[in-house]
């Protein structure tokens, strides 16, 4: 049975680890994002605080740990830093989903359904 996220106020958003489909809203990802940040600032035991909330927002809200773990570097990066990687990865992404990826998953998509 799919997990739903706390309803507060806001849209409540079906979670399905098994499901191809994930919504994510950018005031939840920055909310997450900073719950994170903060975690990893705070010396809590040998990170054992920062991990065990990284799991928790990763199960809770279906992030998948490489994804959430990318994110979260860019998200780190001074703005220069990142402007210079986004000015190719963007258009990298795109590519490599136009071209591969979303086919990819569109297979995937038919095979379970």
């Amino acid at each position: 049975m799919a997990k739903a996220k706390k309803d507060d106020g806001a849209n409540v958003v079906p979670i399905d680890p098994k499901s191809n489909v994930f919504e994510c809203h950018f005031p939840d990802l920055v909310k997450d994002l900073e719950t994170l940040t903060k975690l990893k600032k705070e010396i809590d035991g040998p990170v054992g605080s920062l991990r065990s909330n990284l799991k928790h927002i990763q199960e809770q809200q279906g992030y998948h740990p490489k994804a959430l773990a990318i994110i979260r570097d860019f998200d780190s990066m001074a703005e220069t830093k990142l402007a210079d990687i986004l000015r190719t990865f963007i258009p990298m992404l795109d590519a490599m989903r136009a071209g591969k990826w979303d086919a990819l998953r569109q297979d995937m998509i038919d095979e379970i359904g």
